[in-house]
């Protein structure tokens, strides 16, 4: 029979055998790399390999070689571990729960070698980005959040731009904002981001991932930041967010409409961002993403959050005269004419104080059910 024909799930419990009972650092890299390939998002059967891996015990088994003496197995294991974790919250939990695996990737953060720094981040990036509850497990970890913030204003350029993304992941998460701010991350890793000089695509990516964490983490745009860096950076956001309802990746970043979403929400509750924000072009963005719209992890959270800034910059419209058809917040607001009725009835109820049970309303009829229960 060819490797072609073996079952898929054979071939996992094979390469999980090798991981667990291998003493052999090449063979282990080896099979690491193979689960690796059939997690990978472009596998076919991606999340069913995923499913598998997890239940076979393949979490565990790749993160007994964190600690593998060979540079090329640790490289694959990380590989295996951020794939695994990539849009799959119960693996992201499984990493983490896994006994000595947040200390032998913190160690990994600490060591000298700047390529296994980056695929140790990368391992934690994915872990914050898709789920939550990881987050309080990763900062409360002996050197982690000490070593990010490190190799956050570091020179390799890898795991910078990876440690920046994993500051901004936990940035999101409420059960860790004290403690991040606590540990200055702000002061001492994120602003000194925006204060470097650069050009190119990936200067802008990691800027913009930088502003998203701060604004998280304060709820605004950092008052360093000049008038025009001030648009700079609202535009930056919303180019993220274009990315994201493209299913683009921005120089190999992937970005997910919550994690977007969430930022532009706390900067919407700030009256002076409103023009910025509409000069910028978010509002046919938001109304994309209520057109395109579905269920599924943070869906609802995330609808909830482009009604609130639409709200916020409805309220605008009694203020902010429009210049003319399709100029201005009020013209851009009417100019979307083509998104549901219902939406922009609900807009008008906000504006008269529905407030959240009209958001609740809305998120209700687009998931198709009532507003009770759900």
């Amino acid at each position: 029979m060819s490797e072609m024909e073996i079952p898929a799930e054979t071939i996992i419990r094979d390469k999980i055998d090798e991981l667990r009972f291998s003493g052999d650092d090449a063979v282990a890299g080896e099979a690491a790399r193979v689960l690796f390939e059939m997690a990978h998002f472009s596998h076919d059967d991606s999340e069913e390999n995923k499913q598998n891996i997890a239940s076979a015990g393949g979490v565990q088994a790749l993160c007994k070689h964190l600690r593998s003496n060979s540079h090329e197995a640790r490289y694959q294991t990380c590989s295996a571990l951020g794939e695994l974790a990539f849009r799959n919250e119960g693996n992201c939990q499984l990493v983490v729960d896994t006994p000595d695996a947040l200390p032998a990737l913190a160690d990994m953060l600490a060591c000298s070698d700047g390529n296994n720094q980056e695929d140790a981040a990368l391992v934690i990036n994915n872990c914050a980005s898709f789920c939550e509850e990881t987050a309080v497990k990763i900062v409360e970890c002996p050197g982690m959040l000490e070593s990010l913030k490190l190799l956050a204003t570091g020179r390799h350029v890898g795991a910078k731009n990876v440690s920046i993304g994993a500051l901004n992941c936990l940035s999101r998460s409420s059960f860790v904002a004290k403690e991040l701010l606590e540990a200055r991350v702000v002061e001492e890793a994120l602003v000194p981001v925006l204060e470097e000089k650069g050009r190119g695509e990936k200067h802008e990516v990691r800027r913009a991932r930088a502003i998203m964490a701060v604004v998280n983490l304060t709820g605004n745009l950092p008052s360093m930041l000049s008038v025009s860096d001030r648009k700079l950076a609202l535009s930056a956001i919303v180019r993220v967010l274009e990315f994201a309802l493209d299913g683009r990746k921005w120089v190999g970043v992937s970005f997910t409409p919550y994690s977007v979403l969430y930022p532009l929400s706390h900067l919407a509750r700030d009256a002076s961002n409103w023009e910025g924000l509409a000069e910028c072009g978010i509002i046919p963005q938001l109304m994309r993403f209520l057109r395109e719209w579905t269920p599924g992890p943070r869906a609802d959270r995330s609808l909830l959050q482009a009604l609130q800034i639409l709200g916020s910059l409805a309220q605008s419209t009694q203020s902010v005269p429009s210049t003319g058809e399709g100029e201005g917040i009020g013209g851009s607001l009417q100019g979307e004419a083509v998104v549901d009725a219902r939406v922009h009835t609900q807009l008008d109820r906000m504006r008269t104080g529905g407030g959240l049970g009209a958001l609740q309303m809305v998120v209700a009829q687009r998931r198709g059910g009532s507003a009770e229960g759900k």
